[in-house]
């Protein structure tokens, strides 16, 4: 699977599981022990897959394994 530009794209069974680890995070992020497992700080306001770190951070909790993580300037 793949992010760039604030999406995920891949494997549907691992997109959807992402979405929804989206979609718990968003929903549980009035908890501070929840939201502060993923450092959450302010209102994301959905918008947590646009944000490079959180989405590394949640793609880490779906994802056995990150083998590699590029730049956005060395990705062409």
């Amino acid at each position: 699977m793949t992010w760039r530009n604030g999406a995920v794209d891949g494997d549907p069974p691992t997109v959807d599981l992402i979405a929804m680890e989206v979609e718990l995070v968003l929903a549980a992020r009035t908890d501070p022990q929840f939201a502060g497992s993923l450092a959450l700080e302010g209102d994301v306001n959905g918008l947590i897959l646009a944000d490079p770190t959180l989405a590394l951070r949640i793609i880490e909790r779906v994802v056995d394994k990150v083998t590699e993580v590029v730049a956005a300037d060395e990705a062409s």
